[in-house]
Formats: structure tokens, C-alpha cells, sequence
């Protein structure tokens, strides 16, 4: 539809081409007429704009023929235009048809460039997105190498370490330092039992972490309980604990490997919050379970948990392998032992037995088919309150080997046994178990009782007429009976001095058979004991004198006081004091010193003889013992004044003692109670 304004504008120039006959208004319609045309006006709608325009002249002006005229002369005008606009139409036509083709191309060319800018940024986030996520992959892939090289070289170093272990505990402490180095656990602990005990080993990383040994403890036992069934914690259990080394974990490691110097930064040292367990299994059989604890929720990943059964494998392996050895071993020995006379055993250092011979079962009265158990043996040497001992050298590496006599009733009557308990150590001087030998001396004791009643007959036998022999000599000596001549009596004297040292023997085996049959009396009272060493030292300086020998003593300016036998204590002053003069040569010297010391009196006799060998000093106080005596003429003895001093003094409550070197003199002591102090019975 023309707008109204169009035609107006159009029947103004026709208006003005007919009023003043000027073709630049016909013209100006002409144009107006092609813009229309151009603007895709349809031709019919501009002939109408023509003829309306025409039809208004004609109202409006009453010329017909002006307007006929106009009408003639626009007629070839249309047909211009007509032919003109269809001709232009078609060029328009063609130019719309190529401009639309040209926008269409346009058009798909920016979709399909926007498309293709779409795709481009879409690619190029998925190929930045891809190359972050390469390279954190190859990141993550060259830590895991990392980790498993680190692993695996801790894995080859492991398997090189556990074959040279010999125990359990140097076993199990290799195995929970290798594998710090890879687990990051707070408590590691291992369990292997048999059928009788089980060994439990722990390894906090930390210090705080020793307190849960008993919470680790139980959750093993639970464990077990579930796998095997075995009741674990019914056993005897004894415990090892490793303590925390925190520079192990350092050692060797890369720094992502590495735990933070400060543990409390991220533990929390409360409770035990995850844990893994890894059975100790070879074949069908489980004999031990090794767990990791840490106190951090989520600890142990799926990555290290192949780790931990191949080195649990690796254990068990090497575990199995030591028991083998150690059955092997403990085969062998028993073997040897079985033909052994003596009785032999030997317990670890839980105090379990691992050898007990046939004799040995014997001895203490079991039977030979009896299995007998740890708890057997500790009952039946409780009785002589050697579990007491036995228990004291597996806790302190310091005790001395013990030696004692056992005596046990049986059916067939009472027997004695020697027994010989003895720590066994490593290297180390860590006790690891204890060796106890038995002995039989029945025999031997019936025969040194005989022995000892013979010599106690003969020496009272002896005694009455070895008397009268002397008191009779002494009288013809004294030329009761009639005058001797001077031959007579030098023969009489040096009878008179053998008499003397018969009768001084007699007394010897006398005063030993009685100590040794405990009836040996004392008489007791008061006594001033530096006056006791003055008469006694007196009684010596002529025969030192004529030796070339300086005798003295040395005792405090005050009175001690000691509640004694007197004339016992002055028996056992003379027998050291003569020891003494026997083996000191001319112009040596022998001092007596008294001293007090607390609760007890401390007297030495120090002389600068020969000395005595080390390996002679334990023997010193046996019977028949006479160390240093040479073949030959000089001094004798029986070789029981030492023994019969020992006794003496032991029965005061008393200790006795010597200390000596070759060619650097020797020294012996013995202690008594004050009259304060308890006073012998």
C-alpha cells in the first residue's frame, strides 16, 4: 500500500507539469514512480497511483481535453515506465536473489565460523585440560616410581638383613625399622607363639606412643583368636619393647617420605584411630600376626598394603626359618645331652625349658614319659628357692653363677644333688637363658659322711692315748722316775714336739668333724677383741723373732666390744698368724689390724710372703687344702686350719675372706657382729 503522503507528492507534480506544461515535473513523477518500482512496489499499485492522481486533476480542474491530452501523453510514459520498471525489476530481482544468496553464504559462513570457533576453544580448554592432566599423571607417576624404587630398594635390602637375624627380637627389629621407612605408623608390633608362649615385640615411633602397648597387645590376642582360634592370651606372654628412634624414618628418604619433625602438628596422640594386620602364615600353618597402628584416621592406603603382606611374607619366611634352626639346634643338643650322666637343663629367657635330659627328669624325681612344662619345673624348685634366683639372673644380667646342694626325699629314699645354676649371655652380657646342672653325690656324700665318722672315731681313739703317751713323756722329761742322761733327753724332747703336733692334728680333724656335723659349740661372752690380737701376737714374737720376721699389730686406742667364743676366735688368730710365719721369708713382715666398720669388727692378717695364685684362692678354705707347700722338708700341716676358721667364724655369723698375688703377699680378713649387733647362736 502507497502511503497517502506518496500520493500527494505524486498528483502535485502532475498537478504543476499541467499548470505550467514544464516536463521537469513529468519527470520528477517519472522518477518518483521508478523509486517506487525500485522500492518493490507492484507496477499495478503505481498505475492506480497514476490514475488516481489523474482522477483527482479531473475533479479538480474542468479542462477535459487538457487532462485527455495529459492522459495521451503519459500513456507512453507508463509504458516506459512499466517496460523500464520490469526490466528493472528483473535486474532488481536478480541483484535481491544474489544479495539473499550472498547473505545466505554470509550467514552460514559466520555459523559456521562461530561453530568452528566454538569447536576450536572447545579443544583448546580439552587439550589444556588433557596437558594438565598429563602432567600432573606424569607427576603422580614419577612420585610412584620414586615410591616403589624407594620400596623396592628397602625390600632388597630387608630380604639381604632378616637371613643374618638369630633371635626373634633383632628379626622383629629389623622388620619394624625397614618398614618405618615406607609405612608412616605411629606403633608396630609382632606376635609369634607356639605352643606353650608367645613372644610379643613392640616399636612406638614415638614416645607417646608406648601407651598403647596394651591396647595393641589385646587387639593381636582378639585377632588371632578369630583367625585360629588359638587362645593366645592364656599363654605365657612375654613382651620386648624397641624404643622410638624418630631419625630412622630420616635416613635414606626423600622428603615426600619423610614425617614431619613435629608430630603433634597433625597426631593426635588420644586413641589408636586405624590399624593393619598381616598374618604370619607359611603352608597351612599361622603362627604370628604382625600389625601397624597409627593414630590418624586413614593411614594405610591400598598402595602400601601389598607392601606390608611382602614383607609380613617375607618375615614369616625367615621366622619359620629360625624356628627350624633353633628345633635343629635344640635337637642336637638334646641328643648330645640325653647321654650326658648329669643332669642338664636349660631354660630361655622366658624361663621356658629348652633342654632337660633324661637324668635330669630323673633327679628331680618326674617320669620319663611325663611332659614336663615350665610351670613343672618352677614348683619343683621352688621348693629349694631356686625359681627366686632363676628369675633374678633373667632380669639382671649381674648375677654370679650359684652353687648348692639340693637334698630331695623320694620313695626310695633321700637323695643329693649338686646343683650349678649358671647365666647363659650374648655378647652383650644381656643374659638370654640359664643353664642348670645337677649332679648326683649321694654316694659321694655317704661316702665323706663314713670318711668323716672314721676320722672323728679315730681322732677320739686317738685322743685319750696320745694323752697319756704325752703326760707319761713329760714325766720322764720332768726325771720323775729316775735320772736320764743327756741323750735321753733330746730323744725325749723331739718326741715330746712330734706328740705335741699328733695331738694338734687330732684336734684339727676333731674340731672339723664337729663343725662340719653342726656340733661344735660355742661358749660366748664379752670380749675385748684388741686385747684378744695383743695376747695372741705376743704368744708369737719369740718364733717370729727367731724367723727374722717383724710381727706387730695395729688396733683402735678404744675398747671393741664383741660378743665371742674367745678362746675360738683366738684359735682362728693362730691359725692365720701361723699361715702367715710359714710363708713369709727372713726379714719380711706380718701385721694384725683391727678395724670397725658400722655394725662389725674387721680384722686382717697382711704379711709379705709368696702370695697365692688367683685360681688357689677359691680353694683356700676346702679341707686337706695346703696351697704353697713344697715337697720335701719345712713346714707342715693337715691342711685344715683355714677350713676349721671358716667354720669358727661363719658360726659367729661372721664372713672370711682373703685377697692375694704371687710374690706380692697376701692378706686375710674375717668379720664379726659387735656385742650391739645380733649375737651368734
Amino acid at each position: 500500500m502507497i502511503p497517502k503522503e506518496i500520493h500527494d507528492k505524486y498528483f502535485a507534480l502532475l498537478k504543476g507539469y499541467l499548470d505550467e506544461g514544464t516536463e521537469k515535473y513529468l519527470l520528477e513523477a517519472a522518477d518518483l514512480a521508478r523509486e517506487l518500482l525500485v522500492a518493490d512496489v507492484p507496477t499495478e499499485e503505481i498505475a492506480e497511483l497514476h490514475e488516481g492522481a489523474l482522477g483527482r486533476l479531473a475533479d479538480k480542474n474542468p479542462a477535459v481535453e487538457a487532462l485527455e491530452t495529459m492522459r495521451r501523453t503519459s500513456a507512453p510514459l507508463m509504458e516506459i515506465l512499466m517496460t523500464y520498471g520490469l526490466a528493472f525489476r528483473q535486474r532488481l530481482e536478480q541483484r535481491k536473489q544474489a544479495m539473499e544468496a550472498l547473505e545466505e553464504a554470509r550467514a552460514k559462513l559466520d555459523r559456521y565460523s562461530k561453530e568452528l570457533e566454538k569447536k576450536v576453544e572447545e579443544r583448546t580448554r580439552e587439550l589444556a585440560k588433557t596437558n594438565k592432566e598429563l602432567e600432573t599423571f606424569s607427576k603422580g607417576l614419577e612420585k610412584k616410581v620414586r615410591e616403589r624404587t624407594f620400596e623396592l630398594s628397602i625390600l632388597y635390602e630387608f630380604s639381604n638383613t632378616i637371613s643374618q637375624a638369630l633371635d626373634y627380637q633383632k628379626l622383629m627389629g629389623m622388620v619394624m625399622d625397614s618398614l618405618y621407612k615406607i609405612v608412616d605408623y605411629d606403633i608396630c608390633a609382632s606376635l609369634i607363639y607356639d605352643e606353650h608362649s608367645a613372644y610379643l615385640t613392640f616399636r612406638p615411633a614415638y614416645p607417646q606412643c608406648s601407651q598403647f602397648t596394651e591396647e595393641v597387645q589385646n587387639s593381636l590376642c582378639e585377632a588371632m583368636l578369630l583367625l585360629t582360634g588359638e587362645e593366645v592370651h592364656k599363654k605365657r606372654i612375654s613382651t620386648f619393647v624397641i624404643p622410638p628412634n624418630t631419625d630412622a624414618k630420616v635416613q635414606g628418604m626423600t622428603a615426600e617420605h619423610a614425617s614431619p619433625s613435629n608430630p603433634d602438628e597433625e597426631r593426635d596422640f588420644s586413641r589408636i584411630r586405624s590399624f593393619f594386620n598381616v598374618p604370619f602364615t607359611v603352608g597351612d600353618e599361622t603362627f604370628g600376626m604382625l600389625n601397624v597402628s597409627s593414630c590418624r584416621e586413614t593411614t594405610f592406603s591400598e598402595e602400601q598394603q601389598p607392601i606390608l603382606y611382602t614383607m609380613g611374607n617375607q618375615a614369616a619366611n625367615a621366622i619359620e626359618r629360625l624356628r627350624r634352626m633353633m628345633k635343629t639346634e635344640k635337637s642336637k643338643m638334646e641328643s648330645m645331652v640325653e647321654s650326658m650322666l648329669e643332669g642338664v637343663i636349660m631354660l630361655d629367657e622366658q624361663g621356658e625349658i629348652v633342654v632337660l635330659n633324661p637324668q635330669a627328669k630323673k633327679m628331680l624325681g618326674f617320669n620319663d614319659a611325663q611332659e614336663v612344662t615350665g610351670k613343672d619345673l618352677y614348683d619343683k624348685l621352688r621348693v629349694f628357692e631356686l625359681d627366686k634366683e632363676i628369675e633374678k639372673y633373667l632380669a639382671d644380667s649381674e648375677g654370679a653363677p650359684i652353687s648348692k646342694e639340693l637334698v630331695l626325699s623320694q620313695e626310695e629314699g633321700s637323695k643329693t644333688l649338686h646343683c650349678e645354676v649358671i647365666p647363659i649371655r650374648e655378647s652383650e652380657d644381656k643374659v638370654i637363658g640359664v643353664s642348670i646342672t645337677l649332679r648326683d653325690i649321694t654316694r659321694e656324700k655317704e661316702i665323706e659322711q663314713m670318711k668323716n665318722e672314721f676320722i672323728a672315731s679315730v681322732s677320739h681313739e686317738l685322743k685319750t692315748p696320745l694323752t697319756i703317751i704325752k703326760e707319761a713323756t713329760d714325766l720322764v722329761v720332768d726325771e720323775i722316775p729316775g735320772k736320764i742322761v743327756e741323750g735321753q733327753r733330746d730323744i725325749l724332747t723331739t718326741a715330746q714336739e712330734n706328740i705335741g703336733r699328733l695331738s694338734n692334728m687330732v684336734n684339727d680333724l676333731l674340731d672339723i668333724s664337729k663343725i662340719e656335723s653342726a656340733k661344735l659349740k660355742l661358749y660366748t661372752k664379752p670380749a675385748n677383741m684388741s686385747e684378744l690380737i695383743e695376747s695372741t701376737v705376743s704368744d708369737f714374737k719369740y718364733l717370729a723373732e727367731e724367723k727374722g720376721i717383724l710381727l706387730d699389730y695395729e688396733v683402735p686406742q678404744a675398747k671393741v666390744d664383741i660378743f665371742c667364743d674367745a678362746d675360738k676366735i683366738r684359735q682362728v688368730l693362730v691359725n692365720l698368724i701361723s699361715n702367715a710365719l710359714k710363708f713369709t721369708s727372713q726379714d719380711g713382715r706380718i701385721k694384725v689390724i683391727c678395724n670397725e666398720n658400722g655394725n662389725e669388727v674387721i680384722v686382717s692378717v697382711q704379711d709379705t710372703g709368696i702370695g697365692i695364685s688367683e685360681e688357689n684362692i677359691s680353694r683356700l678354705f676346702d679341707r686337706f687344702i695346703q696351697v704353697g707347700r713344697k715337697p720335701g722338708a719345712g713346714e707342715k700341716g693337715t691342711g685344715l686350719g683355714l677350713a676349721i676358721s671358716k667354720g669358727i667364724v661363719e658360726l659367729h655369723q661372721g664372713r672370711i675372706w682373703a685377697e692375694s698375688k704371687v710374690n706380692s703377699g697376701s692378706k686375710f680378713y674375717f668379720s664379726l657382729p659387735k656385742s650391739s649387733s645380733k649375737k651368734p647362736s
